[in-house]
């Protein structure tokens, strides 16, 4: 059977069990992801310190050989981890979105006429094609990148502590002041975005019956009609 009206906003926790379900199955290519990116955000960490290295040899008339080197070295291995972050976290999400699609392609062939019926072709093929590339980034990479952006911010904190402690104190305000924005402005985006795929599947829904059902369109002379409507739903 098909869920019930898209309408309805599911409840938070019950996307999360969604999300989980297709994640689980892509577990090890998420942790490596993670592994991936905490190293990065350790060489990203890194840098800072070795840059204070790289002055203070200047005061000193040392050699900069070491500093510099290891400066190159950190910068081409965040690079390298980066890079690869984003294909071990690319590739995951692909899977997953290919996942999503044939859960819903059997879904919809194993579900009853008058359940099929009830929703539009459009709408349907719309569910399958573009809803589902909103799991591509929440399933695969968004886990791996709120955990490591933890992790960062914590870095930095510590490192800004022991550089100096009046940037560590700007530091905090700008780090507070970005949660209370995250905190307003979060929940008023994931709203949107659900209102924006409920009109993309009732825009897909009525482009789909308009060309399907082009020639009586314009023998009624309805093209503005059905325009109207495209137009409506993908301005919502």
């Amino acid at each position: 059977m098909l869920e019930s009206d898209a309408s309805q906003p599911a409840p938070k926790w019950s996307n999360l069990r969604v999300l989980s379900e297709f994640a689980r199955s892509h577990l090890p290519s998420l942790l490596l992801g993670l592994v991936l990116a905490l190293c990065g955000s350790a060489a990203t960490l890194a840098t800072p310190m070795v840059t204070k290295w790289v002055l203070d040899t200047l005061d000193t008339g040392a050699s900069l050989k070491g500093p510099i080197l290891t400066l190159v070295v950190l910068l081409i291995v965040g690079a390298v981890l980066g890079c690869a972050q984003w294909i071990v976290l690319g590739t995951a999400a692909e899977k997953v979105v290919f996942d999503a699609r044939s859960s819903l392609v059997k879904r919809f062939l194993a579900a009853t006429v008058p359940s099929l019926q009830s929703r539009s072709v459009g709408e349907l093929v719309t569910r399958v094609t573009s809803d589902t590339l909103l799991l591509r980034e929440a399933a695969s990479s968004a886990a791996v990148n709120i955990l490591n952006a933890a992790a960062l911010t914590i870095g930095t904190i510590v490192l800004m502590g022991v550089l100096d402690l009046p940037l560590l104190g700007v530091t905090m305000v700008a780090i507070v002041f970005a949660s209370i924005l995250f905190a307003v402005l979060m929940p008023r985006i994931s709203a949107a975005e659900a209102r924006t795929q409920e009109s993309l599947g009732q825009l897909g829904g009525v482009l789909e019956g308009g060309l399907r059902a082009i020639r009586t369109v314009k023998v009624s002379l309805a093209e503005d009609r059905v325009g109207a409507l495209v137009t409506n739903n993908a301005s919502d």
